[in-house]
């Protein structure tokens, strides 16, 4: 009867055990996935750029392929060049015409300056003239003949000097006219070599090419999306958190990430942690205020940085496995 209670005892004291490693384990769970939350609802991702030309033309030479690496700077594409190198010869032939119908219409304003300097001094001396021998009339020193032939001499001169002064006039009319055609020429100068520089399409960053399929003397259009350029310099990833595992996550905690495509761990940093929930931007959002509405645990994105490593280059669109560090 006592060996029985004993292994009684024994029994139970195993199931306690039992338990109690159990309620352990839960517990020890549920705490690592609150310190450390995870997820593989995440994607790779970076800034991609479409390249798309400024102006029209037939393409003369594509100097890519797909997926090659590309620095700032490289020359891609180009386009013919005919036209807008005629456009720009003849934009230079417009401005070399206005500087000099402004170097004539300068001329034109030193002509005028010195005919009024002229007629100003023949006209102040008509004037004095003409005050003299009216003078001399007056205190019946002089002819009445002799005062009239003075006085008309000044308004004759006064008229001259008032043609001179109209004269200039329109000539600094005419000089300011030109000014302006110069600096108009001077912007279709700059326009027209932009375009012709416009011809030949760079890369903005240093990055990969995507999704090219273009051919030489295949026609394109100002704006038209050439291909994609995946800039190497930005990476992160797209974290969709449950709302139930934000809790701790914060802007500079550390984090591990994982490519389904690698056996490698990538070292990140959160930077950011967004301010809509995924269904926010969906095209039919969740509509919460019927009778029958349901519960659902939204999802918020962390944005996490990366660097790329070249032995393990990052792609856009790749599945990964996120762990954040909420210790610190």
């Amino acid at each position: 009867m006592a060996e029985k209670n004993s292994q009684s005892r024994k029994h139970l004291f195993a199931g306690i055990v039992v338990v109690l490693v159990a309620t352990g384990g839960v517990y020890g769970y549920y705490h690592y996935n609150q310190v450390y939350p995870s997820t593989d609802n995440a994607y790779v991702n970076a800034n991609l750029i479409n390249v798309a030309p400024k102006v029209g033309g037939y393409i003369e030479h594509v100097y890519v392929k797909e997926n090659q690496l590309v620095h700032k700077g490289d020359l891609l594409v180009d386009i013919d060049p005919q036209d807008y190198s005629l456009a720009l010869n003849k934009a230079q032939q417009d401005l070399t015409f206005a500087k000099q119908q402004a170097a004539n219409t300068q001329q034109m304003i030193n002509n005028a300056k010195a005919s009024v300097a002229s007629a100003k001094s023949a006209y102040e001396f008509a004037a004095q003239m003409a005050t003299r021998y009216t003078n001399l009339y007056q205190q019946k020193a002089g002819s009445l003949q002799d005062m009239q032939k003075y006085q008309t001499q000044a308004t004759q001169a006064k008229q001259t000097l008032d043609q001179a002064n109209v004269s200039l006039a329109q000539a600094n009319t005419q000089y300011q006219a030109a000014v302006t055609q110069i600096d108009l020429a001077k912007t279709g100068v700059e326009n027209a070599k932009n375009n012709n520089g416009y011809t030949q399409l760079r890369a903005s960053v240093d990055g990969y090419i995507s999704n090219i399929n273009l051919q030489t003397g295949e026609y394109v259009s100002p704006g038209q999306k050439l291909f994609g350029l995946v800039d190497n310099s930005s990476w992160w990833v797209d974290v969709n958190y449950k709302e139930t595992q934000l809790k701790r996550i914060k802007a500079g905690q550390k984090a591990s990430v994982e490519l389904d495509m690698y056996d490698h761990k990538y070292h990140g940093i959160v930077q950011s942690i967004s301010y809509a929930s995924g269904n926010t931007f969906s095209l039919i959002p969740a509509e919460n205020a019927t009778g029958n509405w349901v519960k659902v645990t939204q999802r918020f994105t962390v944005r996490v940085k990366l660097d790329n490593d070249p032995q393990f280059p990052l792609r856009v669109g790749a599945s990964s496995y996120v762990t954040v560090d909420t210790t610190k």
